[in-house]
């Protein structure tokens, strides 16, 4: 049995519920970009590592120079993927 207002009150829940599973997607997003930049920046610092530290192995000079544009890679598809789902988490259609 439906008591008055019933009704009203469930739709704002569920409306509430939405609105606060759209906010963990987008935290969730955001940590994600990080991840994709502390990745590069631990990629990066591999790279120069192996450059300076080992400069007479030549195995891990060609080690090192393959992770400089690898972190570089990382930063750019991480960024890439953040933009293009806060664009899609922001329009219209979401909320």
């Amino acid at each position: 049995m439906n008591l008055p207002g019933e009704n009203g009150a469930r739709e704002e829940g569920i409306d509430r519920r939405e609105s606060l599973a759209l906010e963990r997607t987008k935290m969730a997003n955001e940590r994600t970009f990080l991840a994709f930049l502390r990745s590069g920046f631990v990629i990066l610092a591999g790279g120069v590592t192996f450059l300076k530290v080992f400069p007479g192995d030549p195995w891990l000079r060609v080690l090192g120079l393959f992770c400089l544009p690898l972190s570089g890679a990382m930063v750019l598809v991480g960024g890439l993927l953040y933009l293009s789902r806060r664009r899609r988490f922001s329009s219209p259609e979401t909320r």
